[in-house]
């Protein structure tokens, strides 16, 4: 028997291998080398936007793209704020879909057939995104989720990369008055919804996941005056850690949408 193997042997013969079935030991994970890998990050310049400005394009920037075979991510926007208009991809392999751009979501892939890996120098455009601006913001995030492709990434040596998004928000060029809020936010699932009503209204309160399902919804009832409710998001049930979008319909100022984070 053979173990702890440390240099190749020639001239043996052998019937087997054991990798643990026998005491059930090998974990397939560990396959391949240990080495500590770095995360894949995208980011973009913080991009003011005026308020009579529609078009707004966001240039995908990447680090760490280094000898990578594939992988594949989801990119996630505000469809309440954000429409998506196009792309002007700059990988030629990377192929992307739109399929569920109307919830906020496109999904991005890249492969390479010849098994060749990629790489792009720190500060690569990956691609443009072409986004049309439906209704004011003070303050919108594009977020990498695996709501449609699972986040991973692999090199030539086989090791497995996660991708992040590290910087780089659409602001308000002008700043808008802030008619409602919630706080704390990010939260564990209590938190305080504050509006400032002109008039006494009756609001709904739905908190949607970012495809598009409502896991929380209340309605209130407020006086003309600064109003404050709170809100136990996790009423229906422990929430998952990470972004939701709190819809409030009957402002004053129509129907809108706020991001929140479940921690």
């Amino acid at each position: 028997m053979v173990s702890n193997l440390t240099q190749d042997l020639v001239g043996q013969s052998f019937i087997g291998v054991k990798l643990g079935d026998v005491t059930w030991d090998w974990n397939p994970a560990l396959l391949g080398t240990s080495k500590q890998t770095q995360p894949i990050q995208l980011y973009h310049e913080d991009i003011k936007v005026g308020k009579y400005q529609s078009r707004i394009i966001v240039p995908i920037r990447v680090r760490n793209f280094r000898q990578l075979l594939g992988g594949q991510f989801t990119l996630h926007f505000n469809p309440e704020a954000l429409r998506l208009v196009g792309l002007e991809k700059r990988l030629s392999s990377l192929e992307y879909g739109t399929n569920h751009a109307a919830a906020g979501n496109i999904s991005f892939l890249w492969t390479n057939p010849q098994l060749v890996g990629e790489t792009l120098a720190d500060g690569s455009l990956l691609v443009n995104l072409i986004l049309e601006k439906k209704q004011d913001f003070e303050s919108e995030s594009l977020t990498i989720t695996s709501d449609i492709t699972p986040i991973e990434a692999y090199d030539t040596d086989m090791r497995l990369h996660s991708m992040e998004k590290t910087s780089g928000r659409l602001v308000s060029a002008e700043p808008l008055p802030i008619a409602w809020n919630v706080s704390p936010n990010p939260s564990t699932g209590k938190t305080v919804l504050q509006y400032n009503a002109s008039e006494s209204a009756l609001l709904t309160c739905r908190l949607m996941t970012t495809t598009g399902k409502t896991v929380f919804t209340q309605r209130l009832t407020a006086n003309a005056g600064n109003n404050q409710w709170l809100l136990n998001l996790n009423q229906s049930g422990k929430l998952a850690a990470g972004v939701y979008y709190l819809k409030v319909e009957g402002l004053a100022t129509g129907v809108e949408m706020k991001k929140v984070v479940i921690q």
